[in-house]
């Protein structure tokens, strides 16, 4: 029976209450993961990091896919947010004592779990309303994300500011808690496909799946190479910033601060265009924003070689993906069977998208032992792979 109009009410509300906590976290953590491990690890050890992420991030999905498969999304997201907080306080105490070990516990967290999460939440705001129901609240739904985005940036900059990077983890934890909390109360209706037993699905359903719905395989496609051209583009940011700011708090400082001016970014695109609906502006062009984002980033890059410009286009593609590819993609999957959506979801989500990371990485490592000037290869291919994406 689907949700009388107070259930759904109360839906919407611990959605975007879930979203705007979540997507703060989210931003938070990477202004944290990147200061914490360029603080401790040189930047040339970032595409080796980034492949073992990649490797741990794509376990970390199929587990999760047969997790949710068996439970569902309701009961595996919110209990799976819980643990994430408490794992965060674990490497908080971890980093007095040995910081490098919880550098790389941090990036292993949130390049794997974190973006689970984020992809299991979304599973579960796909279940909660049709495709028509879809349409009218994801405007909302992303817009609360974006504020949560902004609202993260600020509060991880603030925090590290006046206690300490290293208090940041602890606000991690709070975040993703009062995420898990809230969503404890979302209630899809319950004529939502609920697999048991021999239905559960696995790895072997995730192959037939993708073989057999070419929509699904033209998603995990986008995924894939959009990510792998942002890869390269996030590297030559790094390698520029590292060489303008001294690490550890200063580090810090400009993470947290760059996240939080992507978070403002995203929160004043979304307020121009968030009186268009989806239909309006259309699916297809929300997409495309960001992969045309990344060329236009990779472009510019590539034409001036200094840290202030290399932000500007690591930012933009950054801004476009929360502000406006997000809520067409995950609009996309509105009307995909809850079987093949369940078995998919978070494989295309994290899956192709660490995959992504791991061949932009394994394009870093392969032009780094070249005698060539990488800068401008990685940003040539980093153009070309995102034309191919666009």
């Amino acid at each position: 029976m689907p949700n009388s109009p107070q259930q759904q009410r109360a839906t919407v509300l611990a959605v975007v209450l879930g979203a705007t906590s979540l997507i703060a976290q989210q931003v938070a953590s990477k202004a944290a993961r990147d200061a914490l491990y360029l603080t401790h690890f040189p930047v040339t050890s970032l595409p080796l990091m980034v492949m073992g992420a990649a490797a741990f991030a794509v376990i970390m999905a199929i587990g999760f896919t047969k997790a949710v498969s068996r439970t569902g999304p309701q009961w595996l997201v919110p209990r799976a947010l819980l643990a994430s907080a408490a794992l965060f306080l674990v490497e908080w105490f971890v980093l007095v004592s040995f910081p490098r070990a919880a550098s790389i516990a941090v990036f292993l967290h949130v390049a794997g779990l974190g973006s689970i999460l984020v992809s299991g939440f979304w599973t579960l705001v796909n279940e909660c309303f049709d495709p028509r129901s879809a349409k009218r609240h994801f405007g909302r739904i992303a817009a609360a994300a974006t504020l949560g985005g902004l609202i993260g940036g600020l509060l991880a900059e603030r925090v590290a500011t006046l206690l300490g990077f290293a208090w940041v983890l602890p606000l991690l934890a709070v975040l993703h808690a009062v995420a898990g909390f809230v969503l404890l109360r979302v209630r899809p209706p319950t004529t939502v496909f609920l697999p048991t037993g021999d239905e559960a699905l696995g790895t072997q359903s995730i192959r037939r799946t993708l073989r057999q719905v070419p929509y699904l395989r033209n998603l995990a496609t986008l995924v894939l190479v959009g990510t792998a051209a942002a890869a390269l583009l996030d590297y030559v940011f790094k390698v520029r910033v590292t060489e303008s700011i001294e690490s550890g708090p200063a580090l810090m400082r400009f993470f947290t601060v760059f996240y939080a001016a992507v978070g403002l970014g995203t929160f004043l695109i979304q307020s121009i265009v968030g009186h268009l609906r989806l239909q309006n502006l259309g699916l297809a062009m929300r997409v495309a924003t960001y992969p045309g984002a990344i060329a236009v980033g990779g472009a510019l890059t590539w034409l001036v070689p200094f840290a202030g410009p290399a932000a500007f286009a690591r930012a933009l593609p950054a801004i476009l993906y929360s502000s406006m590819f997000r809520s067409g993609y995950e609009a996309l999957f509105s009307p995909v069977d809850p079987r093949d959506k369940r078995a998919t979801k978070a494989f295309i989500d994290v899956g192709f998208e660490r995959a992504g990371d791991a061949l932009g990485a394994g394009i870093v490592r392969t032009v780094l032992f070249l005698p060539v000037a990488a800068t401008s290869v990685l940003m040539g291919a980093c153009v070309v792979i995102a034309l191919v994406g666009l």
